[in-house]
């Protein structure tokens, strides 16, 4: 029995090697066998991982938001140059206001609403 495991094993591995080749890591792996892997090898690997998933994470993000906004403008009633201009504008604020909570919470400030995007929120939009 243990004959068997063994040869799976090793099939599995050549498996995975073939498609390491075919990907192009079969070298990357090679290397980091041969000299070990650095901490700068892990800050590369660890901001490359999260840009990447950053940027495909928010084009998803800012499509379905943008077309959500524009389809109920539509629907209430607005002609579409005003619709065109207020998603640029939406988009220029959002791209100078990304990180800062004074922003959000002035949304509270000046409009009495919470913005609530918690997994457990049932209600994301909280008015006062």
């Amino acid at each position: 029995m243990g004959a068997v495991n063994r040869q799976v094993r090793r099939r599995q591995e050549r498996e995975q090697i073939r498609k390491w080749q075919e990907e192009g890591r079969y070298d990357q792996i090679l290397s980091l066998q041969r000299n070990g892997i650095t901490p700068k090898d892990l800050d590369r690997a660890y901001n490359d991982g999260y840009e990447k998933g950053y940027l495909q994470a928010s084009k998803g993000f800012f499509r379905k938001m943008y077309a959500a906004c524009a389809k109920e403008l539509f629907e209430a009633g607005n002609p579409k140059d005003d619709i065109v201009t207020f998603l640029r504008n939406v988009d220029h604020r959002f791209a100078v206001m990304f990180d800062a909570e004074d922003e959000i919470e002035e949304v509270y400030q000046l409009i009495g609403v919470h913005l609530n995007v918690d997994t457990t929120a049932i209600d994301r939009i909280e008015e006062d």
